[in-house]
């Protein structure tokens, strides 16, 4: 089953990577517009957590927990160990 974003004020790392993939608009309004002028960046939350727990764009690289990141994009870990 495929991970659907939900509009419910907060903003997920999907939502964040599909927004700055977004060539025009916004498509996630919890999250910052990507920008079209250079590499848009991610900060994480601080004593974040993150689960894949189930899959996005299998039609393009098979059972990946994430979308495809299309355009240039930072993510800034703030201290997360990974």
């Amino acid at each position: 089953m495929p991970v659907v974003a939900q509009d419910n004020g907060v903003c997920s790392l999907i939502e964040a990577i599909e927004n700055a993939n977004a060539t025009s608009g916004q498509p996630h309004d919890d999250c910052a517009a990507g920008s079209n002028s250079g590499a848009d960046t991610i900060v994480l939350p601080s004593n974040g957590s993150f689960s894949v727990t189930t899959y996005d764009n299998y039609s393009y690289y098979g059972y990946n927990g994430l979308p495809e990141v299309s355009s240039a994009i930072i993510i800034e870990g703030n201290g997360l160990d990974h």
